[in-house]
């Protein structure tokens, strides 16, 4: 498993509207790209840096369903025109 390293990268105006809910959630949430077309890579780390999940969608709303120990994650999504990152907790 890789490591979060938070590299700043263009981040365009479509991916900047993704949106991660419910936050706080159980583990199982959806992440909306807000109709951000193509290939999209999505990363979840825990709070030490380690990579915790790993996927890839071309959906605009992607749902995940993960058994992660309560806490707070950090997630990257990336696309070939630009990245968000945003943080989101588990409880």
């Amino acid at each position: 498993m890789g490591t979060y390293s938070h590299v700043p990268r263009k981040v365009s105006k479509d991916i900047n509207t993704c949106s991660i809910f419910p936050n706080p959630n159980t583990g199982t949430f959806s992440i909306n790209f807000n109709n951000t077309q193509g290939e999209k890579q999505i990363a979840i780390y825990n709070l030490e840096g380690k990579l915790v999940a790993n996927y890839s969608t071309t959906e605009s709303v992607f749902e995940v369903k993960e058994l992660l120990p309560l806490g707070m994650y950090f997630m990257k999504a990336e696309t070939q025109h630009g990245a968000f990152n945003s943080n989101f907790v588990v409880e």
